[in-house]
């Protein structure tokens, strides 16, 4: 069954497995690894949050009451912990099986080293197919893994890029850092020449940027424990891009301090993708994939949020706080399906985004713990039960899948495992055990597969039912780390799990 499993699996992945791991590692795949080793990165190792004001604590002698703990016997968080207790079997499981997902990704990851730029620690997305820096990807990857040296050199590479004109065809704004890097020329129909290209073709990239210099910042110091945020000192090299890309920020929040997306920021009338966050394939409920301008996309707009919430500690600028506070107000009144329990996807010039999707999890990331009650919290976990699989939760429901314009299946049919470490991550904050225990079977999963594959397929169907008969065996029976048991409750801090 195992063997079916893997190919099977392998079939449903983005890119073939079939070629050595070390050939297959994407960053997102290595985000996919990511989200194996929350563990080991985020939950054994450290527990920053971005709350702004509240002390930031680590592993220490005694546990915080944020670490969240799966349910059962034994005091483990980390994704390969089972959801039920009896901790050391699956542990004692995936040693016998005698291979290591940790050191097989670390291997694969020498593979990805870019050779034009970085100095030997900014890689490329993937190989053969996505030979380019991703700023998103590297950011983010970089964050989790706590990789000091792979944060500074993703970091000096936005801040050398960052925007500085308005280009119509790249996307590119005064503040806004970028895609990736080269980018390429997309056919655009409604664009002077019929292509634009995907340089800056992100509306996240700036607000994480933000996030990931105030996270290398409290590395800087190297306290990781009982840390101040406000003692946190912004590194000078970073202070004019930090400066310009909360000026970028800023400019995008309409009259109801909404964080706002539209290609008229850079003199364009479109954009090369269809979507500029990181579900960047379609938008539901638009025959043309294509949301109508300007749109607000609610884990952009919590993104932005927390990176002024960040921006106020590292430039010692209260009213930023202040815009943030506004922020979460109207997240709260114009984002917020209180009926439905969960966050719209967003808002466009057309109303209210339609669909359900992973992104009201996600956005449990950047929040804070004050920023949703007990039962909102636990509401969006009740929410999202539609949206599991034996893999983790899939990223729209099957109805979006459904109805996805174009017959589009890369985000609205897929199981991201990078995500599930986010969302791992950020369910620690409110102890929503359930969340956790759905999103641990991505580990699962890679490991079954022994291989980083992009993504799986949500959708069983007769030609991936022995994937998904495995999978389900596998999260049951379990995967268990590679590490040691930790406390912890994920990326983030004032104890609570999240970034902040």
């Amino acid at each position: 069954m195992l063997r079916r499993f893997r190919q099977n699996a392998e079939a449903q992945a983005s890119l073939s497995t079939r070629r050595p791991a070390a050939r297959t590692l994407l960053i997102p795949a290595m985000l996919l690894f990511v989200g194996v080793l929350v563990p080991m990165f985020i939950i054994h190792q450290f527990g920053q949050n971005y709350s702004g004001t509240d002390k930031l604590t680590a592993r220490v002698s005694r546990r915080p009451e944020h670490l969240a703990v799966l349910p059962g016997a034994g005091a483990v968080s980390r994704l390969g912990a089972p959801a039920g207790g009896a901790g050391s079997a699956r542990g004692r499981h995936a040693r016998d099986a005698g291979y290591s997902l940790k050191a097989a990704a670390w291997s694969s990851l020498a593979d990805l080293v870019s050779q034009e730029m970085g100095g030997g620690h900014v890689y490329v997305a993937g190989l053969p197919r996505f030979p380019r820096v991703f700023a998103r990807d590297s950011i983010v990857s970089a964050f989790l893994m706590n990789d000091r040296s792979g944060l500074h050199a993703i970091l000096d590479l936005c801040a050398e890029h960052q925007g500085t004109v308005q280009d119509a065809t790249t996307g590119e704004e005064p503040g806004k850092v970028f895609h990736e890097l080269p980018g390429v020329s997309l056919p655009v129909a409604r664009a002077p020449g019929g292509a634009l290209r995907t340089d800056y073709a992100a509306v996240d990239t700036t607000a994480l940027f933000v996030i990931a210099t105030h996270r290398f910042a409290m590395m800087a110091t190297g306290q990781m424990a009982q840390l101040n945020h406000d003692k946190v000192a912004l590194p000078p090299q970073y202070r004019p891009a930090v400066e310009s890309a909360v000026r970028y920020l800023i400019a995008h929040l309409d009259s109801d301090d909404l964080f706002q997306e539209s290609p008229s920021f850079a003199g364009a009338a479109d954009f090369a993708l269809a979507v500029t966050y990181w579900k960047d394939s379609v938008v539901v409920g638009r025959p043309s994939g294509r949301p109508a301008y300007p749109v607000v996309y609610t884990l952009a707009h919590v993104q932005a949020m927390c990176a002024l919430r960040c921006a106020a500690l590292l430039l010692k600028q209260r009213r930023l706080e202040k815009i943030a506070d506004r922020m979460r107000v109207a997240l709260m009144t114009r984002l917020y399906d209180a009926a439905a329990g969960r966050f719209h996807l967003g808002r466009d010039a057309k109303g209210t985004l339609p669909g359900h999707g992973s992104d009201s999890l996600h956005a449990l990331f950047y929040l804070r713990r004050a920023d949703l009650t007990d039962d909102e919290a636990r509401d969006l976990a009740a929410g999202a039960a539609a949206l599991e699989t034996p893999f983790g939760y899939r990223a729209a429901s099957a109805a979006d899948a459904a109805a996805s314009p174009n017959g589009e299946r890369y985000h609205t049919d897929s199981v991201w495992p990078f995500e599930q470490a986010v969302i791992h991550a950020g369910a620690a904050r409110w102890q929503l055990h359930s969340v956790m225990a759905v999103a641990q079977r991505a580990e699962a999963a890679l490991r079954a597969v022994k291989s980083f594959p992009e993504r799986f397929t949500a959708t069983p169907s007769a030609a991936a039912g022995a994937a998904y008969a495995a999978a389900a065996d596998a999260a049951a029976a379990g995967g268990g780390d590679d590490g040691g048991d930790g406390d912890g409750g994920g990326v983030g801090g004032d104890g609570d799990g999240g970034l902040r």
